[in-house]
């Protein structure tokens, strides 16, 4: 078995988030597993190892990096995988700002 690394909770405590290399080498990935045994399930597939995964404050989400220190959001069952900031830019859809005075 390979080493586990960067375990997060989920904020309910139900779930664990951790990165691990179990199917392609050198390449950690991000698997999830019960906080109770057993379950575990890979969450991604990219093509670059990645690191430090952290549960959103409401569980929906996860926020993690790659090795070229790409910021990236995922949902929490490992769907709808995105970069939020690449080389400095932002490229994930902003909330529309108001500009006026609230309801």
């Amino acid at each position: 078995m390979k080493a586990s690394a960067t375990p997060s909770w989920s904020p309910d405590g139900n779930r664990i988030v951790f990165v691990a290399g179990r199917e392609r080498a050198g390449r950690q990935q991000i698997y999830s597993i019960s906080a109770y045994g057993g379950g575990e399930t890979r969450l991604t597939n990219l093509d670059t190892g990645i690191w430090f995964p952290h549960w959103a404050p409401d569980g929906s989400q996860i926020l993690f990096t790659n090795q070229q220190v790409v910021l990236y959001v995922m949902e929490a069952d490992g769907s709808d995988v995105h970069a939020l900031l690449d080389d400095g830019h932002v490229n994930h859809p902003r909330p529309e700002r108001r500009t006026g005075p609230g309801p």
